[in-house]
């Protein structure tokens, strides 16, 4: 179920993104993002250990997860949206995830550091 949710929640982020732009996603972040944030930082244990449990072991919900929050934070940095009381978790569990030996090692290769998308992407509105 947090899988799917996850999925659906990353979806219409994608989607709004390019359909709607950025008044609909400083929305969707603002109001819709936090309620969320709420329950999914109880499933990822504030924080303090990755969703798997506290041995360490990363699985695909906390790669989904992962994903998900470093867009909402790529768009708050852009959009001027402060982080919801709601985020005072992401940081530390976005650390947890960046720590794992495979992640760390993904994260400082060359791969990563191209554009997300093409340098002509944008929000439909601008």
């Amino acid at each position: 179920m947090l899988s799917e949710e996850i999925k659906d929640y990353d979806g219409y982020f994608i989607l709004q993104s390019y359909v709607s732009g950025p008044d609909v996603i400083a929305l969707f972040i603002k109001e819709g993002v936090p309620n969320k944030l709420a329950i999914w930082g109880k499933i990822a244990h504030d924080g303090n250990a990755l969703i798997d449990g506290p041995d360490g072991k990363i699985n695909i919900l906390d790669i989904k997860l992962y994903c998900f929050l470093r867009k909402v934070k790529f768009s708050q940095e852009e959009l001027n949206i402060k982080p919801s009381a709601q985020e005072g978790w992401v940081d530390a569990y976005m650390k947890l995830v960046e720590d794992v030996p495979e992640v760390k090692a993904y994260l400082d290769s060359d791969y990563l550091h191209r554009p997300l998308n093409n340098p002509h992407a944008k929000f439909a509105s601008k």
